[in-house]
């Protein structure tokens, strides 16, 4: 058997033709497992598993989907057993735990697959029994259950009457011999005759079979109501897991609604977002552009200044020169 674990409660068994996927889901005490189990053995398989519960996991309450429980099962407080046959199509068992508290789904471990089996046939032909204790007669055209060889006949229907038709008592023709097939239930071990419906035995006592039959419907109503119980007390509990599931994360549709108003409320961020960013950037623009005029602007200063410089120098220079003139005027 091989296996694919994953660290969110995720598992995937194989063994043989079959898969088995468990995920787990939980929300507080609530936990919720989802079964899938696939089979490509080409027929009906029949798969029995175990999913164990961690032993410092307490569960209060366990139960299946009633809209996707299995064809048989128990669900326990220390494990979930699931019987289910499954076919070309993907087969689905929910299940869901009430735990005392809080629990990590790392901690389960995956599901086991105990056995599996394909599904037999039922056997009707021949007087064979099926699976509810019915024995099935099938008559063939003489009523020998032998396609029309009588238990006399061993040429296999090539006897003088093998044509179809035969003699009466009295040596007249009668009709042929050929009837229609006739599928008679009879309870298991039934010495009846088929035809006259008579009796084998004649020392029953027709008070003591009324008591056995009546005996035997009240424990089978006995039986229903018991399981009918307990289908009920799976769904309260299942209910009961569910309920708090809902308390703290609502409705699929107001769970939706949620998700749908948080996604509206971040596109309304995003767009505001927008709106600043774009005006920031077009101010950031405008004081590029001013610092730039300034920058320009301060050049332009700077060249006349040097300008000015540049005829302050020409000036000082000629002063310099009369100065030189005058000093030599008043030597000489």
């Amino acid at each position: 058997m091989t296996e694919d674990n994953s660290a969110d409660g995720t598992h995937t068994v194989a063994q043989g033709d079959v898969e088995v996927t468990r995920r787990l889901e939980t929300d507080g005490r609530a936990l919720i497992g989802h079964v899938q189990l696939r089979s490509t053995a080409g027929g009906p398989t029949v798969v029995e598993l175990v999913d164990p519960v961690p032993d410092d996991v307490t569960v209060e309450s366990a139960a299946f989907d009633p809209d996707a429980g299995p064809d048989d099962g128990t669900a326990g407080t220390e494990s979930i057993r699931v019987e289910h046959e499954v076919g070309e199509d993907t087969a689905r068992v929910v299940y869901g735990l009430m735990l005392a508290e809080p629990a990590d789904t790392a901690g389960f471990e995956p599901p086991r697959v105990v056995r599996t089996r394909p599904v037999e046939p039922p056997v009707t032909d021949g007087g064979a029994t099926d699976g509810d204790g019915t024995a099935t007669l099938s008559l063939g055209d003489d009523g020998t259950g032998e396609g029309g060889t009588g238990p006399d006949d061993d040429t296999g229907g090539e006897g003088p009457d093998a044509d179809g038709g035969g003699t009466s008592d009295d040596g007249s023709e009668g009709p042929p011999a050929t009837g229609p097939t006739i599928d008679a239930d009879l309870p298991a071990g039934d010495d009846s005759d088929p035809e006259t419906g008579e009796s084998g035995s004649d020392d029953t006592d027709p008070a003591t079979a009324d008591d056995g039959a009546a005996g035997e419907a009240s424990r089978s109503v006995s039986v229903r109501v018991d399981r009918l119980s307990a289908r009920v007390e799976e769904f309260a509990a299942y209910a009961e897991a569910m309920e708090s599931f809902i308390d703290e994360r609502g409705t699929a549709g107001e769970f939706a609604a949620r998700v749908e108003g948080r996604v509206d409320d971040a596109e309304a961020d995003v767009a505001t977002l927008r709106e600043t960013l774009e005006a920031e950037t077009t101010a950031l623009r405008e004081d590029v552009a001013a610092m730039e005029t300034e920058v320009a602007d301060l050049r332009a200063e700077t060249e006349e200044m040097r300008a000015e410089v540049s005829s302050l120098g020409d000036e000082v220079a000629e002063m310099r020169e009369l100065r030189e003139t005058l000093a030599t005027a008043f030597d000489g």
